[in-house]
């Protein structure tokens, strides 16, 4: 079977080509991070470096944990997501599983207003909280870190 490319698919494979090669020149900070607007369903171009990070370490009894624990803790972020939409103070950004730790990024405007929102929930979770790292906006901004004794 034959598959004949239109001029307009090869116009778009190209147009595509060069985005690419364009952003794998971009630095980290030069590009803009897509992050959910409060007021509404559209989405806003904001940079991590504008926003406060809570960044909330569990510790893993495993390298990557077990299923089981995976899937509570999904829950965990559905719950987190949750209250921090309900509160407008921010929102997650996603999770990193791996070297024994399980961490969650959250942004906001006020890093300790995230925290706050967020404590009972993460105290609560089926796996020991490891650390919380309070980061202010900023590519050489240094966080305040809560340390949790398991």
């Amino acid at each position: 079977m034959r598959l004949a490319l239109r001029a307009r698919d090869v116009g778009a494979i190209l147009l595509l080509g060069s985005l690419a090669g364009f952003l794998s020149g971009c630095t980290s900070s030069a590009v803009l991070e897509a992050a959910p607007s409060q007021s509404d369903n559209a989405v806003v171009e904001t940079s991590p470096y504008l926003e406060d990070l809570v960044l909330v370490v569990f510790a893993l009894d495993t390298e990557f944990g077990d299923d089981s624990t995976l899937e509570q803790m999904w829950a965990v972020e559905d719950r987190a997501a949750a209250a921090l939409e309900t509160s407008g103070s921010g929102y997650i950004d996603g999770n990193e599983i791996g070297a024994s730790e399980y961490a969650l990024y959250f942004y906001g405007t006020d890093r300790e207003d995230v925290w706050q929102v967020l404590e009972p929930i993460m105290r609560d979770a089926p796996i020991p909280l490891s650390r919380v790292e309070l980061w202010p906006p900023g590519e050489s901004a240094e966080p305040t870190v809560i340390e949790f004794r398991g």
